[in-house]
């Protein structure tokens, strides 16, 4: 927490920040920027001696970093030094130096707007904008705000921070566990922010309001908060106050923290899966189109019925002359007593070279839209070609037309 003088000591004769930090193994102060860890051992009339118990050579790199315990393990975030703010994770064992944290990428963090709750394993921060000095990289438009999950030690980007969110005003800022968020002043107000809700909180409460507001911010120190009570001090005094603090002091704002944003990759793989199904449906009809379209143009529809559908609908009911031809050879056979075959089908329709299966579907096609035309130019109900299956093998059909069906046709296209 924000302390300036807990320790008479110094890093290389400035005074920088001073932590403390409290869990299992003891009672700790960290010397900012220093990598420096000093522990309580040994209480005697009312003072408390520190040891420095860490064996940090190379300092400098974590300035403004945050510090927290972690599975009582110290834990040291981010920091600014160098020439530039980081994102690395370390931890520290006593008689040991920090050791590097693995994490899956790094984003920059300082000591500003983390809301930490060690039993979710959660770490939430911001991004804050802060142009690189040894590359010159422009500072981003809006900060990221991050989750750092300390089980598997990876960073997941939530939003980009709301507009209706400013930076806090001041070095106050309070982790509130119980609450699950952090406090702090903006708008000339508090307001507690839940990250793992996405939620905004304004505080309310007169009672509290009254007990911060006589005050400069600025001049709260030591701050943090056991058991729905915030504890805290007032510069110059020493004196150690606390307030009650609780959801009911507060009330939800109507916008939250951070806008979601896809990741770029998502969005990638999102648009490669659309131009691979456009190119599969593609390539599906033309496939389509190359196999059905092979035989005659206007394919008529097997179990079409002609009382169901006007002349105007259809595209052309006029026989082609290959159809024509056609006729006129299965009439010329009938008349003589024979049937038409099925090779001799498949020659009058040019299909001699083509497959089996191929051959059937347009002796198919072609007959349904012959006897179609016949039904709607002739006003009859009957077929003009006649299926009829063959003695000697009973897979096949022959072809004919009869007499009466033959007088019709002739006799209407003599009119013509």
């Amino acid at each position: 927490m924000g302390i300036q003088r807990v320790l008479p000591v110094q890093f290389y004769k400035i005074d920088t920040q001073q932590k403390i930090i409290k869990n299992k193994n003891g009672l700790f102060v960290l010397l900012d920027g220093s990598g420096q860890v000093y522990k309580a051992t040994d209480i005697a009339n009312d003072k408390i001696a520190f040891t420095r118990v860490d064996s940090t050579f190379i300092s400098g790199n974590s300035f403004h970093s945050y510090n927290f315990s972690y599975k009582d393990t110290l834990f040291n975030f981010g920091g600014y030094g160098y020439w530039r703010a980081n994102g690395l994770l370390s931890y520290f064992k006593e008689g040991n130096e920090w050791n590097i944290v693995k994490i899956n990428k790094e984003y920059q963090a300082v000591d500003i707007l983390h809301n930490y709750l060690p039993d979710d394993s959660k770490l939430f921060y911001v991004q804050i904008p802060i142009k690189e000095e040894f590359t010159q990289n422009k500072a981003m438009e809006k900060p990221l705000v991050i989750q750092l999950d300390l089980n598997n030690k990876s960073n997941t980007v939530l939003g980009r921070l709301s507009n209706e969110i400013n930076f806090p005003n001041s070095a106050f800022t309070v982790n509130i566990h119980s609450l699950q968020g952090v406090l702090i002043p903006f708008k000339r107000d508090l307001f507690l922010l839940n990250f793992s809700k996405n939620a905004v909180y304004k505080l309310t409460n007169a009672a509290f309001i009254n007990e911060f507001s006589d005050n400069n911010h600025s001049f709260i120190k030591n701050t943090f908060e056991i058991d729905h009570k915030l504890y805290y001090t007032l510069e110059p005094e020493h004196l150690l106050r606390s307030i009650k603090i609780s959801m009911s002091d507060f009330k939800v704002e109507p916008y939250p923290i951070y806008i979601p944003i896809r990741s770029q990759s998502n969005w990638l793989w999102i648009i490669t899966g659309v131009v691979l199904v456009f190119i599969m449906a593609a390539l599906y009809i033309i496939r389509h189109r190359t196999r059905h379209n092979i035989d005659l143009p206007v394919p008529i529809n097997s179990t079409f019925n002609p009382v169901q559908q006007s002349r105007s609908s259809l595209q052309s009911l006029e026989f082609s002359s290959l159809e024509q031809d056609l006729i006129r050879q299965i009439i010329i056979k009938s008349k003589n007593g024979n049937l038409f075959t099925v090779d001799e089908m498949n020659t009058g329709l040019g299909l001699g070279r083509k497959a089996m299966e191929i051959q059937k579907k347009i002796r198919t096609e072609s007959i349904n839209r012959i006897n179609h035309k016949f039904k709607v130019n002739y006003n009859q109900q009957a077929d003009l070609i006649e299926r009829v299956r063959s003695e000697e093998d009973r897979r096949y059909f022959h072809y004919a037309i009869n007499d009466a069906n033959a007088l019709i046709y002739n006799s209407e296209s003599s009119l013509k």
